[in-house]
C-alpha cells in the first residue's frame, strides 16, 4: 500500500526520503525520528520513524500536520582499520560470526531487522575490546538462528574447530538467540574434550538500538575466553541489570522469553558461573571433567521432535514422524502420552526407529516407573531422558545416529552434562 497523494505530495516539498531524520508535528506534539520504508500493512495516511529509543512508531498525518527534515540519510561508515591495536601480551580470542540480532540493523526502506551487519564492523564498534585483547575473526555464514539447522551446525563445528586451532585462549561464537540453545547443545556433543572455552553469545535487541545488550555481551564472552575453565558455554545476561552477566553449559541452556536481556535460565540446575562487568567470575559448580578430544561433527538430520498434545492420536504422530530414523517425543508431566499412542510407538521401535522421551515441563526429570503408562512406554521400547531439555536431546539424537555404535545406549548415559540425578529447586 503506498502513501496517500496528500501525504506523498507533504513528503516531497519537505525533501523526505527514506533513511533522513525528521521532525514532525501532529497536532500539538513532536516526535523525531528516523523515516522508515512503508510497509504493505501501513495506512495510506501514517509515516513509520524510528525513535531514538530504537522502537518503531506510526504517525497518523492529518490536515494541518508537518515535516521538517532535520539531517539527510546517515552515509555507511567504512570500517576504520586498525582502531583498537591490543597491546603486545594481551589474549588472542577467536571469534566465529553466525548472524542473528546481535549482528542485524534496521533495513531502512521496510523497518525490519536483517542480519546483514559484517563481523568485523560489529567487532570494530566493541567498546575496549581490540585494545584488550588480539582478535582473529572468520565469519561462516550469516543467517537469523531460526534458519540454523544440521548442516549448518556442521559447518559451526568446523569453523569452531579451525579457530581454535589458531592459537587462541577460546572462541567465541555470536549467534541468534532463538536456537542459540540448539547450537550449544550440538558444540558439546560434536566437540567434546576440546579443552578451550567455546563461549556462545548473542542479543536480545540489535546494535542500533541504545538498549542493546550486544556489545557487553561480546566483550564479557571474550573475557571468559581469556581466563574462564574449558567447555562449550552461553553467555547472556544475568538479570536486569547492565552489570551481570551469567553462564550456562551448552546443554542446558534454554531461551525462556522472547525479549528480555536475561532470557536464558538453566532448568533443574541454575547457572554454572556468573560474572560482572570487570571480567570477575564467579563459579557456582565444577566444570566438567575434559573427556579426550575427538571431534565428530556429522549429524543425522532424520530425527524429529514431537510435542504431545491433548488429542493427538495415531495417525497424526505417524504422520510426523514418517522417514524419520529417531524421534524425541515432549511428554506431559513425567514423560506420558495418551495410552493411545503406545501401539504406535512400539510399532516405531519395532522397525527401527529410535524413540526418546523427555518432558515438555521447564522443571523435573521424566519418570516412567510411576504410572501405568509410563511403564507401557518403557515396555514398548521409549528411552526415558531424564532431565534432559528436549532440545538438547533432538541435537543429542542427531549426533548418536552419526557417531555411535549404540545410540540408544548413549542416549541413556551423560555425555556433556545434559542430565543429571540431581536437580536444583529453583
Amino acid at each position: 500500500m503506498a502513501y496517500s497523494k496528500r501525504l506523498e505530495t507533504l513528503l516531497s516539498k519537505a525533501g523526505a526520503e527514506i533513511g533522513c531524520r525528521l521532525s514532525v508535528r501532529r497536532g500539538g506534539a513532536r516526535f523525531e525520528g528516523i523515516l522508515m520504508g512503508h510497509g504493505d500493512a501501513n495506512d495510506p495516511d501514517a509515516i513509520v520513524i524510528k525513535t531514538a529509543g530504537g522502537y518503531n512508531a506510526g504517525i497518523m498525518l492529518g490536515e494541518g500536520d508537518s515535516v521538517e527534515v532535520l539531517s539527510p540519510p546517515a552515509k555507511t561508515q567504512a570500517r576504520k582499520k586498525g582502531t583498537g591495536k591490543a597491546k603486545n601480551g594481551s589474549p588472542r580470542v577467536a571469534v566465529v560470526g553466525t548472524g542473528g540480532t546481535i549482528a542485524a540493523s534496521v533495513d531502512a526502506a521496510s523497518g525490519a531487522l536483517g542480519p546483514n551487519r559484517a563481523l568485523e564492523d560489529l567487532l570494530d564498534e566493541v567498546p575496549g575490546l581490540r585494545d584488550d585483547f588480539e582478535i582473529v575473526a572468520e565469519q561462516p555464514f550469516a543467517v537469523f538462528s531460526e534458519d540454523m539447522g544440521p548442516s549448518r551446525w556442521t559447518a559451526l563445528a568446523e569453523a569452531v574447530v579451525s579457530a581454535a586451532a589458531k592459537d587462541v585462549a577460546g572462541v567465541v561464537v555470536t549467534h541468534g538467540t532463538d536456537t542459540m540453545g540448539h547450537s550449544a547443545a550440538a558444540l558439546s556433543f560434536m566437540l567434546r574434550g576440546i579443552g578451550k572455552p567455546i563461549v556462545l553469545t548473542g542479543a536480545q535487541r540489535s546494535p542500533d538500538r541504545p538498549s542493546s545488550d550486544a556489545f557487553g555481551n561480546i566483550l564479557s564472552a571474550a573475557r571468559y575466553c581469556a581466563t574462564g575453565k574449558p567447555g562449550v558455554y552461553v553467555l547472556m545476561r544475568g538479570g536486569l541489570n547492565d552489570d551481570e552477566y551469567a553462564l550456562f553449559e551448552g546443554t542446558r541452556a534454554k531461551k525462556m522469553h522472547t525479549s528480555r536481556r536475561d532470557a536464558f535460565r538453566a532448568p533443574n540446575v541454575g547457572p554454572f558461573a556468573t560474572m560482572d562487568d570487570a571480567g570477575a567470575i564467579e563459579y557456582l559448580r565444577d566444570a566438567l571433567p575434559v573427556a579426550k578430544y575427538e571431534p565428530r561433527t556429522r549429524l543425522e538430520p532424520a530425527v524429529a521432535l514431537v510435542k504431545i498434545y491433548p488429542g493427538i492420536g495415531p495417525a497424526e504422530l505417524s504422520a510426523l514422524v514418517s522417514g524419520k530414523k529417531g524421534i524425541v517425543i515432549e511428554g506431559t508431566g513425567m514423560g506420558h502420552v495418551p495410552s493411545a499412542l503406545i501401539g504406535t510407538v512400539a510399532d516405531l521401535v519395532s522397525s527401527g526407529v529410535l524413540v526418546g522421551i523427555a518432558t515438555q515441563c521447564a522443571g523435573g526429570s521424566v519418570n516412567l516407573n510411576v504410572y501405568g503408562t509410563g511403564r507401557a512406554l518403557q515396555a514398548a521400547g521409549a528411552i526415558p531422558l531424564s532431565d534432559t531439555l528436549p532440545e538438547t536431546a533432538l541435537v543429542k539424537m542427531m549426533w548418536a545416529l552419526a557417531n555411535c555404535e549404540d545410540p540408544a545406549g548413549a542416549m541413556r548415559t551423560p555425555l556433556a552434562g545434559e542430565c543429571s540425578d540431581r536437580r536444583e529447586l529453583v
